[in-house]
């Protein structure tokens, strides 16, 4: 059976009470949100064959909402804290990524042009299977080098506050209404 109505909880972090609410309850899904400026939401999930041996609809719920708002209030703190550094990098990461996309658009039009080339070459016999395969390698090896700096400094957030989970960076965004970054380009896809 699911929960549906949000329910309040609270625990007690440093001598301060915290609120939130579950929003989400059932037998083996559990989602919690933060009350207050940041309202972080996070969850966990018992696996089917753990089932039988566990259930958020029980005192495990209550034990298990308590201590994930007490996380919350955590990242809560160390976002606040850091929110300066995080807007910051935010900007400068927009402009990387940006530029990223715009190389990885750069080198596919390129590879495209140089394979129907290099096609052609190895047709004719101007080529070996090797020095064509080679020629392809070097395209491919210089696009997968730009996706490795993309996805770093896509990933920069997590190095910025190691405690905040990587998944949890887009809900940050959005709360700080930071979170609009261009979309993400990948090789093969016309834009």
């Amino acid at each position: 059976m699911k929960s549906t109505r949000p329910q309040r909880i609270s625990t007690v972090v440093d001598g301060h009470e915290i609120i939130g609410e579950i929003i989400l309850r059932t037998r083996n899904d559990i989602e919690v949100r933060l009350s207050g400026p940041l309202p972080l939401v996070t969850g966990m999930h018992i696996p089917y064959f753990a089932m039988q041996f566990q259930n958020y609809q029980s005192e495990l719920g209550d034990r298990t909402a308590r201590t994930l708002l007490a996380e919350l209030h955590r990242r809560a703190r160390l976002i606040e804290e850091n929110r300066e550094r995080i807007t910051s990098l935010r900007l400068t990461q927009r402009e990387e990524l940006e530029r990223f996309d715009n190389r990885l658009r750069e080198l596919e039009l390129q590879q495209r042009s140089d394979r129907t080339l290099l096609r052609r070459r190895f047709r004719s016999g101007e080529l070996t299977q090797r020095d064509y395969q080679a020629a392809l390698e070097a395209h491919r090896k210089n696009i997968a080098e730009i996706e490795g700096l993309r996805s770093r400094t896509e990933n920069a957030f997590s190095e910025l506050i190691p405690d905040i989970p990587a998944d949890d960076w887009e809900q940050v965004l959005s709360l700080l209404q930071l979170e609009d970054a261009p979309a993400r380009f990948k090789p093969g896809e016309s834009m």
